[in-house]
């Protein structure tokens, strides 16, 4: 299709997922979540992914350009917890035990 010019074409939405996966997640085409060995909060519309690709849990605010998104483990209880923008948003999950021991 030719390009005409003075018309603006939005960009595709982008969704940035931050999270946690096993170092043999696929990368390539996939984000955090969409499988069961990982877990993501996704941008676009502030879901949680555990497990399927299609649709996650309600969690959290959405983000984009410009927000600051951190994930961090409780170490000693095992909780994921996310924040955006230095605030907490809350505990996403919880891990199994051995997997806070450095466990599989």
């Amino acid at each position: 299709e030719p390009l005409h010019l003075g018309q603006h074409t939005p960009p595709p939405p982008c969704c940035v997922a931050i999270g946690l996966a096993p170092p043999s997640f696929p990368t390539t085409g996939n984000q955090p979540g969409w499988d069961t060995s990982g877990l993501g909060y996704h941008g676009d519309d502030g879901s949680l992914f555990h497990g399927c690709p299609n649709s996650g849990y309600p969690y959290g605010p959405t983000f984009g350009d410009g927000d600051i998104v951190g994930c961090g483990i409780h170490v000693k209880s095992g909780s994921v917890f996310y924040t955006k923008n230095g605030m907490f948003i809350g505990t996403a999950a919880v891990l199994a035990r051995e997997s806070t021991e450095g466990g599989t």
